[in-house]
């Protein structure tokens, strides 16, 4: 009578549900020395425990030599291939240094090609605050020979410039003038070839355009003064220009130019 009633299951109270170890977030704790007695009062921090090995900081005291690109010379060569390159390179060097008034870096002492390398990094340094149209530089091998190639470029911005023809048609008719006027025409073949530079007989190009434009308002507008003179001049720009255009044109005319 006195036993009391079973409540197993009806406690209102939850259990606590345990949580899950967590991995400490720091890692790699330097040790430090052990001590077995505790110090107490002492301001000295413990020892700290470095590694066992002795690493040496002599490479910081070391000159490493470049490393060599692709368009650098890293082809093995004879030593007679490369005497005669490291030749023909100091050669072109020192015109280079005497046209843009510049002191080179001694590389001779250095071993091939290593040397070119060096000198190229110098001289590209040195042309890169010494001429503000210097482009870039190339070692080109050709020929047996070796030399530099500099491309500078001009920023005209909204300037057009032309190149007159009238008066190259004047020169190569010209005895004493010949030699001049083929050297000039085969720069004129050369702008207009490689360099892309357009010519004013083309239908689609801006001169040509303003040529006719000057044509249609002397044959609409008779009144304009001295408009007789101005159409012989115009034909005679037309004639000139399409004989002079199958010159510049031929490629026979670049030869005179890499003869020269």
């Amino acid at each position: 009578m006195n036993a009391t009633k079973n409540n197993i299951g009806n406690n209102s109270t939850t259990r606590r549900k345990k949580t899950k170890t967590t991995a400490p977030t720091t890692k790699g704790i330097r040790r430090v020395d052990a001590s077995n007695e505790r110090q107490l009062g002492s301001s000295e921090r413990p020892t700290e425990i470095s590694s066992n090995l002795s690493t040496s900081d002599a490479f910081l005291k070391t000159c490493f030599m470049p490393k060599l690109e692709e368009n650098d010379i890293t082809i093995k060569q004879t030593k007679r291939k490369s005497a005669k390159i490291e030749r023909d390179f100091y050669k072109s060097l020192s015109q280079l240094a005497k046209h843009y008034d510049i002191t080179t870096m001694p590389t001779q002492h250095f071993n091939y090609p290593y040397n070119i390398s060096l000198a190229l990094r110098d001289i590209e340094a040195q042309l890169k605050t010494k001429s503000e149209n210097w482009q870039s530089i190339r070692l080109i091998e050709k020929a047996s020979k070796t030399y530099f190639a500099i491309e500078e470029r001009c920023n005209t911005g909204a300037t057009l410039f032309y190149v007159p023809v009238v008066p190259l048609y004047q020169f190569l008719h010209n005895k004493v003038h010949r030699k001049a006027a083929c050297l000039l025409l085969s720069v004129c073949a050369y702008l207009y070839r490689n360099a892309d530079i357009p010519y004013y007989r083309q239908e689609d190009s801006y001169l040509y355009y303003n040529y006719e434009m000057l044509n249609d308002w002397l044959q609409q507008d008779e009144e304009i003064e001295d408009s007789h003179n101005r159409k012989k001049d115009l034909q005679r720009a037309e004639i000139i220009g399409d004989m002079m255009g199958q010159k510049i044109a031929d490629c026979r005319n670049l030869i005179f130019l890499s003869n020269g």
